[in-house]
C-alpha cells in the first residue's frame, strides 16, 4: 500500500500487526572530499589512505553498530593494516568526514 503525502510517496506495510510504516528517507554518510582518498574498496588487508600535501588526518574505523575499532594519526598517503579485523563493512572517519568500505 502506498501513501502520497507532500509529493512523497511511502510505503506502508500491514501485515499480523496494527502498523508498521517504512519511508522512502535514507540515511547517508558524508563522502569523503576530492582531497581525501582511500582505496581499494573492498581490500583485505590494507586500506590505503591519501591526504593532499601531507596533511596530518585522524583516521578512526568503526563496525556497522558504531563500535570502535581503530584510532590512529596518519600523514600524506599511508596504508592502514585492517588483517585482523573480521569481514564486514565498516565507516572510516577521516578528520570529520565519513565513508564506507567492506572487507570480504
Amino acid at each position: 500500500m502506498l501513501i502520497t503525502q507532500d509529493n512523497k510517496t511511502d510505503a506502508v506495510l500491514m501485515k499480523d500487526i496494527n502498523k508498521i510504516y517504512f519511508t522512502d528517507n535514507v540515511l547517508s554518510i558524508k563522502k569523503v572530499s576530492a582531497r581525501t582518498k582511500i582505496f581499494y574498496n573492498p581490500t583485505t588487508n590494507l586500506l590505503s589512505l591519501e591526504t593532499p600535501n601531507s596533511e596530518s588526518a585522524t583516521v578512526k574505523i568503526f563496525n556497522i553498530v558504531g563500535q570502535a575499532i581503530l584510532n590512529t594519526q596518519h600523514q600524506g598517503s599511508s596504508s592502514i593494516d585492517i588483517s585482523s579485523i573480521r569481514s564486514g563493512v565498516y565507516i572510516v572517519q577521516i578528520n570529520d568526514e565519513c565513508l564506507k568500505f567492506i572487507k570480504p
